[in-house]
């Protein structure tokens, strides 16, 4: 009965907890004791029905209710429901640990995408923020350990490496301090997770370069750049699907924004994995061509990382900008004019 009552006062509203929203609200007018209240009881609304149903798919869909709260504009809201997060897991955590979880729950479903909702908030402008996301993340990872390997509850030397760049990227006082370790975490984020959930990752993280807080879209950019280096090469199914939502979210980019160059050298590591793929997708975008098409063009050919491809034709690798330029003189020099109709177009 109580969890009832508790449950009508909470109703999720256009993808938000309402008790997210008014704690935030609170915040301005109420008592610090209020919000904590309010925050109290629907943890334990949360927690209430996650168990009422005890499963990885039970906690997953919890979870997946705050995640509009979570790139919410309103730094409250983001912390609120990163709070909530971590009483869900830590929950779940430990019920796993006591053997209560079914056994054919064997892996974390959905590790991708929940983890892609959290990185944008690594770098979130607020201290909290940024260390409850680590640990968010963290607990995740360790939560899919588990499920794995029921045997090793220690967590794995790649988890222990987290706690130490948890501290250096809370801590730092500005943002650039912040961007150091986010190489790393893409590092231990390429070995922790499967293909399959990488899969899901990528895609759902691209939109997080256009977060609410600038901050965190520098810094899901950055990270998006360090996961393509290490796992590029095996986006292969779906790599025209990732350059369909790239496009897409660089088309309300600015040119100046820092987070565009990051992007498109993540672009162009696609690119040297899968040549014949991204360029023949970029040939198939609609005429006229888009700004944001033309970007990825050029950020190819300036190539200002220097990366080779491997070269089908000579059976060598060359540098990236100079395999461009030998596809387009090809595509030139082979397509065939049509003299009774209008040629198609080919760039």
């Amino acid at each position: 009965t109580e969890y009832s009552g508790l449950l009508r006062k909470t109703p999720i509203k256009d993808g938000h907890f309402r008790g997210l929203v008014e704690a935030d609200r609170r915040a301005e007018g109420g008592g610090e004791d209020d919000d904590e209240s309010v925050l109290s009881k629907m943890h334990l609304v949360l927690l209430a029905v996650m168990e009422t149903t005890l499963s990885v798919e039970s906690m997953t869909q919890m979870l997946f209710k705050l995640e509009y709260s979570i790139v919410s504009k309103s730094s409250a809201e983001r912390k609120n429901a990163l709070n909530a997060y971590l009483v869900l897991i830590k929950r779940f955590m430990n019920l796993l640990r006591k053997k209560k979880v079914p056994k054919e729950d064997t892996v974390l479903n959905k590790l991708g995408h929940l983890l892609a909702t959290i990185i944008p908030r690594i770098t979130d402008k607020k201290d909290k923020i940024r260390r409850s996301a680590m640990e968010v993340v963290q607990m995740l990872l360790y939560v899919d350990q588990l499920l794995r390997n029921p045997d090793e509850g220690n967590p794995s030397t790649e988890l222990k490496a987290l706690t130490a760049l948890k501290n250096k990227i809370v801590d730092a006082k500005i943002p650039q301090d912040r961007y150091e370790g986010l190489a790393e975490l893409a590092e231990i984020l390429c070995k922790l997770v499967s293909a399959s959930e990488m899969s899901t990752l990528l895609p759902v993280l691209i939109p997080g370069i256009r977060d609410a807080d600038e901050d965190a879209a520098v810094g899901t950019a950055k990270t998006l750049r360090g996961l393509l280096f290490g796992r590029a090469g095996e986006t292969r199914l779906y790599v025209t699907q990732l350059l369909d939502v790239i496009l897409k979210e660089i088309a309300g980019i600015s040119d100046k924004s820092p987070v565009l160059d990051e992007v498109l050298a993540s672009v162009c590591i696609l690119a040297q994995h899968h040549f014949e793929t991204v360029v023949q997708h970029l040939h198939k975008q609609k005429i006229p061509v888009a700004r944001e098409v033309k970007l990825v063009f050029v950020a190819i050919a300036e190539n200002k990382d220097d990366l080779v491809v491997h070269d089908e034709v000579q059976g060598s690798s060359i540098n990236l900008t100079r395999r461009l330029i030998n596809h387009l003189l090809q595509v030139i020099n082979s397509t065939p004019i049509n003299k009774s109709d209008i040629t198609h177009p080919v760039f």
